[in-house]
C-alpha cells in the first residue's frame, strides 16, 4: 500500500530507490502515528504519502527551500536556531535532506531528542555507510537496490535494555558523531552540541525572565551554528 502511495504522489521512494520495502516492514504493525517529520520535502510527495498512510498523523515537513505544506519549517537541518523551531515528541523522523554524511549526522543529533521514545528514525541515502559503523549495534540497516542506496534504521529505547538505551543520544553526541565525521573537527561538533544544550537549559531556567531567557539561548545558539557548520 505505501509504495502505490508513493508512486501515485510521485515520490522517489519506490522509483528511484526502494524504501517502501523497508517502510512497509517496519510500519505494517505501525499505524497509530500521530507526529511525523520528513527533512528535504520537494514537491512534498512523500508527504502526502505519509498523511494518506497514517489516518490521523499530523505531518511536518522542514527544507531549506520554502514549500507549500500546513506545518513546514524553512531553513537548513543544521542550523540549532532552525531546529530549536521543531515540536517535540514525533513518532517519525526521516531524513531525505542533502544526503552528506556531516549533515546527517549533525541533524541526527540535534534531532534525536525530539523523537519520542519508542519512535523510529530513518535517515535515507547514505552513501558511506562506513561513516555510521559506530550505529550499528543499535539499529538495523538496510542495504537495498542500489550499492549506493542505504537506509538506517533507529529505534529510541525506553530503558537500558531497549535496542537504543536511554541516554544513548548524549553518548552518541559526544562520542559517535564526533568519531564518525574524523578528528580533525571532533572538537568543535562537541563544543557546537554542548552550546545547544546550554541554550535549552537556559530556556528552561525559571529563574529568569523570558527576555533574559531568549538572549542568552541565542547567544548559544549563534555560536553552535558557527561550530557545527564550519
Amino acid at each position: 500500500m505505501l509504495a502505490s502511495l508513493f508512486d501515485r504522489h510521485g515520490s522517489d521512494k519506490n522509483t528511484l530507490h526502494s524504501y517502501s520495502v523497508a517502510y512497509e516492514e517496519v510500519f505494517k504493525k505501525m499505524r497509530n502515528v500521530s507526529r511525523l517529520l520528513e527533512i528535504g520535502v520537494k514537491d512534498c510527495a512523500s508527504l502526502k504519502a505519509w498523511a494518506e498512510f497514517f489516518p490521523s498523523v499530523d505531518v511536518w515537513g522542514l527544507d531549506c527551500v520554502g514549500f507549500d505544506w500546513p506545518r513546514k519549517i524553512v531553513g537548513d537541518a543544521t542550523d540549532p536556531k532552525i531546529i530549536s523551531m521543531v515540536p517535540y515528541g514525533f513518532d517519525i523522523i526521516v531524513d531525505d535532506g542533502s544526503h552528506r554524511v556531516q549533515d546527517q549526522l549533525i541533524t541526527l543529533g540535534l534531532l534525536w531528542p525530539h523523537l519520542r521514545p519508542g519512535g523510529y528514525y530513518f535517515v535515507e541515502d547514505i552513501t558511506e555507510p562506513e561513516r555510521f559503523a559506530h550505529l550499528f549495534a543499535f539499529a538495523w540497516h538496510e542495504k537495498v537496490k542500489q550499492d549506493d542506496d542505504n537506509m538506517l534504521i533507529l529505534l529510541r529505547g525506553y530503558g537500558p535494555d531497549s535496542m537504543v538505551p536511554a541516554g544513548w543520544v548524549e553518548s552518541m553526541m559526544y562520542n559517535g558523531v564526533v568519531n564518525a565525521v574524523g578528528e580533525s573537527v571532533e572538537h568543535r561538533i562537541t563544543l557546537g552540541l554542548e552550546q545547544v544544550y546550554q541554550a535549552r537549559q537556559y530556556l528552561s531556567n525559571e529563574g529568569v525572565s523570558a527576555e533574559d531567557q531568549m538572549v542568552q539561548a541565542s547567544m548559544c545558539l549563534d555560536k553552535a551554528m558557527v561550530l557545527l557548520r564550519g
